[in-house]
């Protein structure tokens, strides 16, 4: 999974075994480690709530999906699902 961050905008980028992971249930995350020790944690979650978001916490970049969402977006030849947030 690729992370893309450009103004107030974000783009995960899944590879197609990603995106079965994500329709089956399950998380996909990645890392990037920083000079020091730190590191950007960003991860792409199938939840039970009825609607998408995204959150920034402890270093983490967080998008929840909906699972009927994911579920569809796998089992589909849809090759992106977009929603904007308010700020």
């Amino acid at each position: 999974m690729k992370l893309r961050v450009r103004g107030n905008s974000i783009r995960l980028r899944l590879s197609q075994d990603e995106v079965q992971k994500v329709g089956r249930g399950e998380s996909v995350e990645e890392l990037t480690g920083f000079p020091g020790g730190s590191k950007l944690r960003y991860a792409l979650i199938p939840t039970n709530n009825e609607n998408p978001r995204a959150f920034c916490l402890e270093n983490s970049v967080i998008v929840e999906i909906p699972n009927q969402m994911a579920e569809t977006w796998a089992s589909s030849k849809v090759v992106e699902i977009k929603f904007e947030l308010p700020l």
